[in-house]
């Protein structure tokens, strides 16, 4: 390689690995917030066992839960607070 094409050649592969950097870091942060979502979305209901036939949902963002007991219908409760309020 020749002395005069050196300093050019530095230059570049420095811009390169800053550029490189740059959208491997915008990629990883645009992921993070799409699992975060993923993961609210996922993480709204809680399903509880009771006993054999008796169950609870629950519904963490609206403070809401359903019961079932045997072979009865689902029945939305009343419940004791809202935290959306």
């Amino acid at each position: 390689m020749s002395k005069n094409l050196q300093p050019f050649s530095i230059v570049f592969l420095a811009i390169c690995i800053v550029l490189s950097s740059w959208l491997i870091s915008q990629s990883l942060i645009t992921n993070h917030v799409d699992i975060e979502k993923t993961d609210n979305e996922q993480n709204r209901y809680d399903f509880i066992t009771i006993a054999s036939d008796y169950f609870i949902i629950f519904d963490k963002q609206k403070g809401e839960y359903w019961m079932k007991i045997g072979s009865s219908d689902w029945e939305k409760q009343q419940s004791f607070s809202n935290p959306t309020e």
